[in-house]
């Protein structure tokens, strides 16, 4: 049993039931995640200048969780910071495709998306109010890096051979570079070496 009176509620429980007021119940949107395109990686670490393509990803409708309507329009307004929790910038103004093509700068960036139903409540960029809960939403952030720039060293040696022969290609493991050997569009193994039988 609960008694309430003027003022500060006062409660009281009985058995196993229990009451509380002043309670407000809203629906509001699940976690919106931000990934290189094609995958489900937040965190991408690149060595060339490369735009790395980058999507909202959500495992359920947006544009009904955010619009109430599965054809609904659904704004992004892209922002960039070089900390994962901030100051962020504003990216241009907010677009509809949820699809950002990011490039690796020497310093690590961090990528987020403000989501929303209204493209003015978008392009503020600030972190949606308890009174916005579900009709707009922040994404997680993604993180993207950039390594040395990748350099192909020069063939040493024989450069030339002839059928029946057989061709070793040696890299240098201790660099901590990677190799994927490849002949046209196979790709034979990513050893540090690989032996080519002409």
């Amino acid at each position: 049993m609960v008694q309430s009176a003027n003022g500060p509620p006062l409660y009281a429980v009985s058995g196993n039931d229990l009451m509380l007021d002043d309670i407000v119940v809203k629906k509001c949107t699940p976690g919106i995640n931000v990934y290189q395109s094609g995958t489900t990686d937040s965190i991408v670490s690149v060595c060339d200048n490369n735009p790395v393509v980058i999507k909202v990803n959500t495992f359920y409708d947006l544009p009904l969780e955010i619009t109430g309507s599965s054809s609904g329009t659904v704004y992004y307004q892209w922002m960039s910071s070089t900390s994962r929790t901030g100051p962020w910038t504003l990216i241009g103004t907010p677009e509809t495709t949820g699809i950002f093509s990011a490039v690796a700068t020497a310093t690590t960036t961090y990528y987020r998306a403000k989501v929303s139903a209204d493209q003015t409540r978008a392009a503020n960029g600030q972190t949606p109010l308890a009174t916005d809960c579900g009709n707009d939403a922040m994404t997680y952030s993604f993180k993207l890096t950039k390594g040395g720039n990748f350099s192909i060293p020069p063939v040493t040696g024989t450069t030339t051979y002839c059928a029946g022969t057989t061709m070793t290609l040696t890299g240098d493991p201790g660099t901590g570079d990677q190799w994927e050997w490849r002949k046209g569009n196979t790709c034979y193994n990513s050893n540090s070496y690989y032996r080519l039988y002409l």
